[in-house]
């Protein structure tokens, strides 16, 4: 369903929802926790009008702690952002017990976005292009991906506001919609918290107090590091701030092509030249590199030197050797920075090969968390991090004649200055900084280790790389009030294409992909 398409139902519609047969309802995705189904409800100008119902028991012993819809819509029916999904209806099913909630559908996410291959810097493979044409792939895609990125930081600082105290918990590009307009929809509130009174959880299937937190939140390769070593005692908004620090790092990563027949025997194949070799390879696949086992990875010998990251820069676009564009079965995917395909050690162990083992000067809280000791990990400094992203625009590349400060300068312990996120990151080690106004500068604050010195979303919608603009919005968008200092630089088109526009550019892929799964 592209996004000229996709037209949503309103709150008025939803009150026809039990008129609807059982058979117009198509299953969007299942699982153990929850199902989501869509339906029509009514055809206008054409096109038919759809919502999504969200169902999930309300029995505790069913119920998949910590995930709760009792509480995902309490919390959600308090809010009203344009980059927050809205609820339509719900409805209690005693005799069932369980809970439907009623939203727009919206079917295209920042995942799918992510896959395009024209979501890039850089020109497509197939594509031949002028070398004066280059900077415009870059300027599109910096402005697309600014227009993504300020509205999703737009919801976390509304979410994390003092007066509200909300944490999302679960950040990633598949609970990041985008509407046929390029409005971002922050979707799937199951694991959220809010700090609130005892009697306001009453009714919740899991309560959660400051202190006892779940750590078994947030998913896979988007989890912050201090829940992988068991601590309840935790910030729940510096969470969201770290996986959409991940997120982000999303962008920039390379686009690889992947065959539904693709096994672990294959993968090696990406190390092998071949005759059709170019610019765009790249030889070696650093997220499968084995470190050792949960016992005594202090003793193991990684297979990976502590300077392989630096001696290799990756390719935007990766094409295994037995593999071709255009190939039955072949699709993009691009990879998450992080590798959250072996479990909690295995991410652990990825997070520390990019940003350094943990020690008292980079992290001083990490040796107080209750399996901080179980596992002894291999101890590895950190590594330039735009070597791993290979899709950042060239403006946001450092300079070699500019280095990070070392962690233990003041100037590096202060969470405001130009420094300060890569701290932690980077132990005591020069190596280059990236231009203040740049994706890099501002990415890199969100990624830091020590909770307490990530950088606020209300902070990061002061960055110069949104003030100076230029900043391209959905047309209608109205910014939130503690963000219309970006008004002076916001506009609804650029170059003459609305956001609209761009994305159905880029996103043709997405939506062809689309239109195939929805006959």
């Amino acid at each position: 369903m592209p996004w000229r398409r996709a037209i949503m139902a309103s709150k008025p519609d939803v009150l026809s929802i039990e008129d609807v047969p059982q058979s117009h309802y198509d299953i969007v995705k299942e699982g153990p926790v929850s199902t989501v189904a869509r339906t029509w409800l009514k055809i206008e100008q054409g096109e038919a009008q759809w919502i999504v119902v969200k169902t999930a028991t309300t029995y505790k012993k069913f119920s998949k702690e910590p995930h709760d819809i009792l509480k995902e819509l309490r919390i959600l029916s308090q809010l009203e952002h344009p980059n927050i999904i809205e609820v339509l209806g719900s409805f209690h099913d005693d005799e069932q017990a369980t809970l439907n909630v009623y939203m727009p559908y919206i079917p295209i996410s920042l995942s799918d976005l992510l896959c395009s291959p024209f979501f890039s810097p850089h020109p497509f493979l197939p594509l031949r292009v002028q070398d004066s044409e280059i900077s415009l792939y870059e300027e599109q895609f910096t402005a697309l991906a600014k227009a993504i990125v300020v509205q999703i930081l737009c919801a976390l600082a509304y979410l994390h506001d003092e007066s509200r105290r909300i944490a999302h918990r679960d950040i990633k590009p598949e609970n990041i919609l985008l509407t046929r307009d390029g409005r971002v929809q922050l979707i799937d509130f199951g694991i959220a918290w809010k700090e609130e009174n005892e009697e306001a959880k009453n009714w919740d299937l899991w309560p959660e107090y400051l202190g006892q937190l779940y750590f078994e939140v947030s998913t896979g390769a988007y989890r912050a590091p201090e829940l992988l070593f068991g601590t309840r005692n935790y910030d729940p908004t510096a969470i969201d701030l770290w996986s959409f620090g991940a997120t982000f790092a999303q962008f920039f990563t390379p686009l690889r092509l992947i065959s539904d027949d693709d096994d672990d025997e294959d993968e090696d194949d990406d190390n092998e030249e071949s005759e059709n070799d170019d610019k765009y390879r790249y030889e070696e696949d650093h997220k499968d590199d084995d470190t050792g086992s949960k016992e005594g990875l202090g003793d193991v010998k990684s297979d990976i030197s502590t300077t392989s990251f630096s001696t290799h820069s990756l390719k935007p676009f990766i094409i295994p050797k037995y593999l071709r564009i255009g190939y039955p079965g072949t699709q993009w995917r691009r990879d998450s920075l992080y590798n959250g395909d072996r479990g909690e050690i295995g991410l652990a162990w990825s997070i520390f090969k990019i940003h350094g083992t943990p020690s008292e000067e980079t992290w001083p809280e990490f040796a107080t968390f209750p399996s901080a000791s179980s596992v002894v990990f291999n101890i590895v400094p950190a590594v330039p991090l735009y070597r791993l992203l290979p899709n950042l625009p060239s403006s946001s590349l450092p300079s070699c004649a500019s280095t990070h400060l070392s962690p233990s300068s003041p100037a590096a312990s202060s969470k405001s200055s130009s420094v300060a996120a890569a701290s932690s990151i980077h132990s005591g080690t020069a190596t280059p900084l990236p231009p203040p106004n740049s994706a890099l500068d501002l990415l890199s604050r969100f990624l830091v280790y020590p909770l307490g010195k990530r950088l606020s979303a209300h902070e990061a919608l002061r960055h110069p790389w949104f003030t100076e603009g230029p900043l391209l919005l959905p047309q209608g968008y109205e910014l939130p009030e503690a963000q219309r200092h970006l008004n002076g630089v916001s506009m609804d088109q650029w170059r003459g294409k609305t956001l609209t526009e761009l994305l159905e550019a880029v996103g043709e892929r997405v939506v062809s992909d689309e239109q195939s799964e929805s006959r």
